[in-house]
């Protein structure tokens, strides 16, 4: 494909987490749908992004091979979540998913439990206990 043009970067930066229509990008974008069409074209051939027909081709859905892997990890986390009945510690959730140093998807996988967790509307809730180490910090300090 060659290099990147500021609209690639922009659109590339749009549909990173969101799929996106032609229309919408275009509207984003500030420039033509048919502009954004053969963007996209040129975007996919290089297989930096998918793109998925909805319906009758008219809808047209864009997102990046990144946002499809971190999606596929956010659903890999929720599903270990989903398996335990009383929650886990953030050490246990920490170690969700693995992602050893040197592990070229790790940095995907960290985005992909923050995603879970900070996200809105929150798609877990949290519980955190006080330890007994805590409650020994409480004693000495006189609470």
């Amino acid at each position: 494909m060659g290099k990147l043009n500021e609209n690639d970067k922009k659109l590339l930066a749009l549909c990173r987490m969101v799929p996106l229509s032609i229309n919408e990008i275009s509207r984003r974008l500030n420039i033509s749908p048919a502009s954004v069409s053969v963007r996209v074209k040129k975007l996919e051939e290089s297989g930096l992004v998918i793109v998925e027909r909805k319906g009758r081709g008219k809808k047209v859905e864009v997102r990046t091979k990144k946002a499809i892997k971190i999606d596929k990890f956010m659903k890999d986390i929720l599903a270990e979540l989903k398996k335990v009945k009383n929650g886990m510690t953030i050490r246990e959730y920490e170690n969700l998913l693995g992602g050893e140093l040197g592990d070229e998807d790790l940095p995907d996988k960290l985005k992909a439990k923050n995603y879970v967790l900070y996200s809105f509307p929150p798609l877990t809730q949290m519980k955190i206990f006080i330890t007994l180490e805590g409650l020994k910090f409480l004693k000495k300090t006189g609470n």
